[in-house]
């Protein structure tokens, strides 16, 4: 049996495809929803259909709609919670964790060498072939590791200055006078080279041995005086055994000088305070006998001994005037006696003079010129009589013994001068002194059983 009916609908189905229907908008799942939502393909229902759709069962829309209301929701998923993006600290070195105490002994390990670090052009620059082998890259780190490496590589390490340098200004040298000087002079005069030509500093080959490694670009060599004069503590300077003449004399007290310069009220360092605080300045010199010397001060009489460098501590000498304006703990005077003994012990005889309580004289001195005392740092003692007539009594001792220093040379000279060498001289044997060749070890290949030390200034000395 045919179903006109029906298919009659159907062909209004196909010829009403124009009447303007469209497709629904579609759904864009959340895919962080887990519910099941009932189907978006509900097909409406044309006009003049209900009952062919109800015969056929219903609308497919009312199922999906029932089937929906039928089935359980399930519970959503909570959505994970985002954290807000967080720039990633840069990572912190484990050094700057460690107690100060351990970080200055792994600096110690780094930047300090059991030699003198040898310097020369007034403290500037290390010698080209006496390059110590420090590293200091770590000194570049950072702020906080330059600034604790500083203090670690100046105060730490000893410098020694020998005065080696050519002089500033050339002079016309008469050649006659030289002639004479040689024939009354028992000693080679002070020609302006080096007693070993292994380490003589040659301007012209200040970056020729090099050592690459440590010194790659040149500048390494150079010390900022004016900004690390603060931080050094151990300085030595020493003038060699064939240089006494009266330039070398100004030579070691420009030297010292540039060590005594005190701060302007313009200055970062508060007026009145010491812009430098050395521990220890020691003078190393060579001494070495002779009769009538030029130069040579002259204790006694004419028929007394004479040394070389007994003048340098005269009480108008330029270097003791220097001396007593150098703020430091204690000043040593090492004597190399090997040009006196024949290299016998003790190799050194060293006088150690305190200057621990000169320092607060000097200190008060600059206080009472420095104006209306803005700025100055209070010494805090300066009420405790006791404290000031303690300080008072160190000073007077300091002050006596750098007074009587040239003195207290010269005995140790006469003490560890040999028989055998005044014998040379007096019989005029110029070629045995070319033979006395007893070159004067490095201040750390001495045992302490080759000292001999005289404390000036000391409470326990009677001078």
């Amino acid at each position: 049996m045919s179903h006109p009916h029906v298919g009659y609908a159907l062909d209004d189905d196909s010829d009403d495809e124009d009447e303007g229907y469209t497709a629904p908008r579609p759904r864009i799942p959340d895919p962080y929803d887990d519910r099941k939502r009932p189907s978006i393909f509900i097909e409406m229902d044309l006009p003049g259909e209900e009952v062919e759709h109800g015969a056929v069962g219903g609308s497919i829309g009312e199922a999906d709609a029932e089937e929906a209301v039928e089935e359980p929701h399930r519970r959503p998923r909570k959505r994970p919670r985002r954290e807000p993006r967080r720039e990633e600290p840069i990572p912190v070195c484990l050094l700057m964790r460690l107690p100060l105490e351990i970080k200055d002994e792994i600096y110690r390990y780094i930047l300090v060498v059991e030699s003198p670090i040898l310097v020369h052009n007034s403290w500037k620059r290390v010698y080209a072939r006496k390059r110590p082998g420090i590293e200091t890259a770590i000194m570049s780190t950072n702020k906080t590791i330059n600034s604790e490496t500083v203090r670690i590589l100046y105060g730490e390490n000893r410098f020694l200055y020998r005065l080696r340098d050519p002089p500033m200004t050339r002079h016309v040298v008469n050649v006659e006078e030289l002639s004479l000087a040689d024939d009354g002079f028992r000693l080679a005069a002070d020609d302006g080279t080096s007693d070993t030509s292994n380490d003589e500093f040659d301007p012209g080959n200040g970056y020729d041995d090099a050592d690459t490694e440590y010194f790659p670009r040149g500048r390494d060599d150079r010390i900022n005086i004016d900004k690390f004069r603060p931080y050094f503590r151990h300085l030595i300077v020493e003038a060699e055994r064939n240089r006494y003449s009266n330039e070398t004399q100004l030579h070691m007290a420009d030297a010292i000088k540039i060590f005594t310069a005190q701060p302007s009220r313009r200055g970062k360092t508060r007026a009145g305070a010491a812009k430098t605080s050395l521990q220890t300045f020691t003078i190393r010199i060579a001494p070495q006998y002779g009769l009538n010397l030029t130069g040579v001060a002259n204790i006694v009489d004419q028929n007394h001994h004479n040394f070389t460098f007994v003048n340098f501590f005269s009480q108008k000498s330029p270097v003791l005037d220097a001396i007593k304006s150098l703020s430091c703990q204690c000043i040593k005077v090492d004597l190399l006696t090997s040009y006196l003994n024949g290299g016998h012990q003790p190799a050194i005889s060293r006088l150690t003079i305190d200057m621990h309580h000169l320092r607060f004289s000097q200190l008060a001195a600059r206080q009472k010129t420095s104006g209306n005392g803005e700025g100055i740092r209070q010494d805090f003692w300066r009420n405790d009589t006791q404290v000031l007539r303690q300080r008072f009594e160190g000073a007077r001792r300091s002050t006596a013994a750098l007074l009587n220093l040239e003195k207290h040379v010269f005995d140790a000279c006469e003490r560890h001068i040999d028989d055998d060498i005044i014998q040379r001289y007096q019989d005029e044997l110029d070629d045995d002194l070319e033979s006395m060749d007893w070159e004067p070890q490095d201040d750390d290949e001495f045992d302490n059983d080759t000292y001999e030390e005289v404390r000036l200034g000391f409470d326990n000395t009677e001078e």
